[in-house]
């Protein structure tokens, strides 16, 4: 009944009503279908409802127009599909135009879908498309993403619009943000805090350069002393808690808490209240030690330097008490050639039993070996390093001896003489300084003595 209803609204009423209002179709819904198509056609391409609108005039067409007005309680829709359905046909979109599907209106806020694009624009402008805007999750399936008209070459992939500039990321609750991009002219991956530059990784070598320009630095002062501070830090080996079963190495570094202590400074507090070590800092503590261990080895060089010299100075004097010694030497020959004169031109004369006043003790005896016996002043007197006693003893002489005896009566040294004339040397090496007195003692008898004085 229902069919026969619509195919007679259809051949009586519908004609005029499409001419008048502009419609393909014009369904007015007051039974439970307004159109019912039951389309049984199982070969070939077939349709349950096939639509053109073609007509060129001034006036907006539509192959379907549908509006759900329902008051009641149950639901109303424009338009329901249920399954596949296909749209086909319609330009390429973009900015302005175009589209297999325009949700909204052309002169205002709408989106263009075609084949493989969606586009949000408003009034014939690109604009804004939100997604999930108001909450929600999007995921997007295994293939590549790629942001600024690129064909996607990795998971994600986005072609840099503006110089230096590629990702914005912004604090949760207040404007500041960063940002990174690649550089315009270097090439390098640059880093931006509030779009003051950072830092950035040279695309030639991969090295990291912290900005440290001058001009954007204020309260500038020396380190100062580190030596002694660096001489503090416990270098460590150590596994992280949550990395130890997979670590293949041990990490090397410092333990943040210890740093504090030396270098507040180089120790920041990170997020849910651990410290973290800022290693960069060492690289600036190593140079100022570098230039503290150079500034003392100056030191020590200079002090090297004095002594050096002192030390030449003392070579010079040593030098020239050589040319002294030899030239003593030299002069010691010549009394030695002297002495062998003198003492064998006493052999061949009558020595004279005169007592020579301060150079022989006479004992009252007869003998005249006794008498003629001779000990001369030992010279240099006094003395340092060392003195000459020249002494004459007799033939007749059976024993001789040079007894050095100090004040106190102590024998300190006896030295055995052979006869005629020679000489004896004591070296101030072998004494204490002091005054000693030196005798000639002959067959048992002190024939004469003298004093000699030792200094240091």
């Amino acid at each position: 009944m229902k069919k026969i209803f619509l195919l007679f609204v259809a051949v009586f009423t519908l004609p005029a009503l499409l001419q008048a209002q502009g419609y393909g179709v014009y369904v007015n819904d007051v039974y439970q279908y307004s159109i019912y198509v039951d389309n049984d056609y199982d070969t070939g391409t077939s349709y349950g409802a096939y639509i053109s609108n073609s007509k060129n005039n001034t006036s907006t067409n539509y192959g379907i127009y549908a509006t759900a007005s329902n008051t009641g309680t149950g639901s109303s829709y424009a338009a329901y599909f249920n399954g596949i359905t296909r749209l086909d046909g319609g330009a390429d979109v973009n900015a302005a135009s175009g589209g297999n599907v325009v949700i909204g209106a052309f002169t205002s806020t709408n989106i263009g879908i075609d084949e493989n694009e969606i586009q949000a624009r408003n009034d014939s402008v690109a604009s804004t498309l939100h997604l999930n805007w108001n909450g929600g999750n999007v995921q997007i399936g295994d293939g590549n993403v790629s942001i600024g008209q690129i064909a996607a070459l990795r998971d994600l992939h986005i072609k840099q619009k503006i110089s230096n500039v590629c990702i914005r990321t912004e604090h949760e609750s207040t404007t500041d943000y960063w940002e990174t991009g690649i550089g315009t002219s270097t090439k390098n991956y640059k880093f931006y805090y509030n779009a003051t530059t950072k830092a950035d990784i040279a695309s030639t070598d991969g090295a990291y350069t912290q900005l440290s320009d001058r001009r954007l630095k204020t309260d500038i002062e020396p380190l100062g002393s580190v030596l002694d501070k660096i001489m503090l830090l416990q270098p460590t080996t150590y596994y992280y808690n949550d990395s130890k079963a997979i670590a293949q190495h041990k990490s090397v570094g410092f333990i943040a808490q210890e740093v504090e202590e030396v270098f507040p400074a180089s120790v920041r507090d990170v997020d849910n209240g651990f410290k973290g070590v800022v290693y960069d800092h060492f690289a600036v503590y190593s140079i100022a030690a570098i230039q503290e261990l150079n500034g003392k080895l100056e030191s020590k060089e200079r002090e090297n330097g004095d002594l050096k010299k002192e030390l030449n100075s003392v070579k010079d004097e040593m030098a020239e008490l050589h040319v002294k010694n030899e030239d003593l030497k030299d002069e010691m020959v010549e009394l030695r050639a002297m002495v062998q004169k003198m003492n064998a031109a006493m052999q061949n004369c009558c020595l004279s039993d005169k007592t020579e006043t301060g150079s022989l003790i006479n004992d009252g005896n007869s003998n005249n070996y006794s008498n003629a016996a001779r000990l001369e002043q030992n010279a240099p007197n006094p003395f340092y390093a060392k003195t000459i006693i020249q002494h004459y003893v007799p033939e007749e002489a059976n024993s001789a001896q040079l007894q050095i005896t100090a004040l106190d009566g102590k024998v300190m040294k006896s030295i055995n003489l052979g006869k005629g004339f020679s000489t004896t040397t004591i070296n101030g090496s072998e004494l204490a300084a002091g005054t000693y007195i030196y005798a000639l003692i002959i067959d048992g008898k002190n024939t004469a003595a003298k004093e000699m004085i030792l200094t240091k």
